[in-house]
């Protein structure tokens, strides 16, 4: 086993927390958050408790990172098709929706893959979140979490109405409320291995909803 210190490059400290939140994430997946002990996370990503302990104050905020990494990884699958750089710009940048579904038919077109693409093991990760966020010991850092990205939409929202790209009877607090849904519920939805529609079946359906969230754009 390696131990790798934090006072390192920083570039070298974002891959050693990358590695505890991996071997977290597959922990979870495997034995759920009750039987998650943080030397078994620390030991399959090959370092030392130590070092888990100089990124994350505790077993639920090292979980509150590995269901952020899950929700990252779920957008990530969702936007791959499109120019954007990364997931992270969900959590951090306020012209990420604009540039990732400028259209309706662009917003139809993620809606869609979000609804029927293969199940994976990010959705499962998420499914579990929720149900991890019930428990009061890790309610608060999951709730912060969620809230993050929560509250990242709803700015997002509001930039797309500041710049007359929502549709007039759309507020950005309905947008986000879809939206979130539809996103979080396809999650679930992958996560149960529930029948799935056809893209051919969702994809007029979806586009309707989509052409009623955004505004079209003005013609030149």
């Amino acid at each position: 086993m390696t131990d790798e210190s934090d006072t390192g490059e920083a570039t070298g400290s974002q891959r050693t927390r990358e590695r505890l939140v991996t071997a977290a994430k597959e922990l979870l997946r495997e034995i759920g958050p009750a039987r998650l002990r943080v030397q078994d996370v620390a030991r399959r990503a090959g370092l030392t408790t130590g070092a888990l302990y100089a990124h994350f104050r505790d077993k639920q905020d090292l979980m509150a990172a590995a269901v952020h990494s899950a929700q990252t990884d779920f957008i990530a699958g969702l936007v791959a098709p499109t120019p954007v750089a990364s997931a992270h710009q969900l959590f951090t940048d306020e012209t990420f929706l604009l540039e990732t579904v400028p259209t309706a038919e662009h917003l139809g077109e993620l809606l869609t893959r979000a609804l029927t693409r293969e199940p994976e093991q990010s959705a499962e990760l998420l499914v579990e979140s929720f149900a991890m966020a019930l428990h009061p010991d890790s309610a608060p850092e999951l709730a912060a979490t969620t809230g993050k990205a929560h509250e990242s939409t709803i700015r997002q929202a509001e930039r797309l109405r500041a710049t007359g790209r929502l549709a007039e009877n759309v507020t950005p607090a309905a947008f986000t409320t879809l939206f979130e849904t539809l996103i979080y519920g396809a999650a679930v939805h992958a996560a149960l291995g529930a029948p799935r529609s056809s893209p051919e079946e969702l994809a007029p359906l979806l586009n309707a909803v989509a052409k009623a969230m955004l505004a079209a754009p003005e013609s030149d």
